[in-house]
């Protein structure tokens, strides 16, 4: 079973346990920390996601990053945990950058549309430096 719990419920070391030497490389670790959620399955720590909010309604899955050889399956099944996440804390909105054209199709199977980026709410200033598409999962419940 996939469950996603807060870094914050976790000890202090847990993200530098999970990132190792690329702990450096990562940029605004002060969100990743206040927003970061550990993804395990089976107990295990499988991958590491933040979820931000972008407004009252909604979020933005800032971050998303597997241990090495983890199975493709688990991602498939990931975004079905961050659709019912969606509507287990009653937001209206899931919105993910995408700066991959292979993940574009996993996004379509799990009924996110690609949305023009000025319907999205986040400040310029936070908005990914990589050319990519925006989507947007809407919860069944808006």
């Amino acid at each position: 079973m996939i469950e996603l719990t807060h870094i914050k419920d976790y000890k202090p070391s847990t993200m530098e346990d999970f990132f190792g030497d690329k702990m450096e490389e990562l940029t605004d670790r002060e969100r990743l920390m206040e927003h970061g959620h550990i993804v395990t399955l089976n107990g295990e720590q499988q991958g590491f996601v933040a979820l931000v909010p972008v407004d009252e309604g909604s979020i933005w899955l800032r971050s998303l990053y597997f241990q090495s050889g983890v199975r493709p399956e688990l991602v498939l099944t990931l975004f079905e945990v961050l659709q019912q996440h969606v509507e287990e804390q009653g937001l209206d909105k899931l919105f993910v950058f995408s700066h991959q054209k292979t993940l574009e199709p996993l996004l379509e199977t799990y009924q996110y549309q690609q949305i023009d980026s000025s319907d999205v709410p986040v400040k310029d200033e936070d908005r990914p430096a990589q050319t990519g598409n925006w989507w947007c999962y809407t919860s069944k419940a808006v």
